[in-house]
C-alpha cells in the first residue's frame, strides 16, 4: 500500500513484521493528542509533514 505522505516524512518511521507493515509517526511520541501513533493510510495530508533530505 502506498503511504501517502508518510513515504517521504522525516518523521516517519516504517516498521515492518512477517505479516505486516506500518508507517509510526514519531511526531505523535511528543504530540500524541494531534498525531497518531499509527496514521490511517495513505496519508494525504498532514500539518507536521516534513519531507525527508536527499543525499
Amino acid at each position: 500500500m502506498d503511504p501517502g505522505l508518510c513515504g517521504t516524512c522525516r518523521h516517519a518511521k516504517r516498521i515492518e513484521t512477517a505479516r505486516s507493515t506500518f508507517w509510526m509517526c514519531q511526531r505523535a511520541a511528543d504530540e500524541p493528542r494531534v498525531f497518531a501513533k499509527y496514521p490511517r493510510l495513505p496519508v494525504v495530508g498532514c500539518g507536521g509533514y516534513e519531507g525527508r533530505e536527499i543525499g
